[in-house]
């Protein structure tokens, strides 16, 4: 139950963020903000829930892709959005590294046969 209403959230956040991206091409500071808090606060109600430092560990390498997509944007000189390595790190927090390799695969997928 509570890990539905989990993820009923966070899919709202992302589908607010993608609505405010695809009319603006930004994404306010505030839901950044917001969706940070919520990945926080996830993984220490997971941690509370279950009292397993693996959690942290899932939290952390869940970072990376995130982390790499913000350099890739250095890297590129702002090809790729800040917005969109943020919200991958906050995602990635919350369902590990392996599932938001996955979203980002399939995400990528999709774009191309949308495109």
């Amino acid at each position: 139950m509570i890990n539905a209403l989990q993820y009923l959230i966070t899919i709202g956040l992302l589908l607010i963020m993608s609505i405010q991206d695809m009319k603006k091409k930004q994404i306010s500071l505030w839901l950044l903000l917001l969706m940070a808090a919520y990945a926080v606060l996830t993984v220490c109600m997971e941690f509370w829930m279950t009292v397993h430092w693996g959690i942290f560990t899932k939290a952390l390498t869940g970072l990376l892709p995130g982390g790499l997509m913000l350099l890739a944007g250095k890297i590129t000189r702002g090809a790729l959005g800040e917005g969109d390595g943020y919200i991958t790190a906050a995602l990635g927090m919350q369902i590990g590294i392996l599932s938001v390799l996955q979203c980002l695969l399939y995400g990528g997928m999709l774009a191309g046969l949308c495109s």
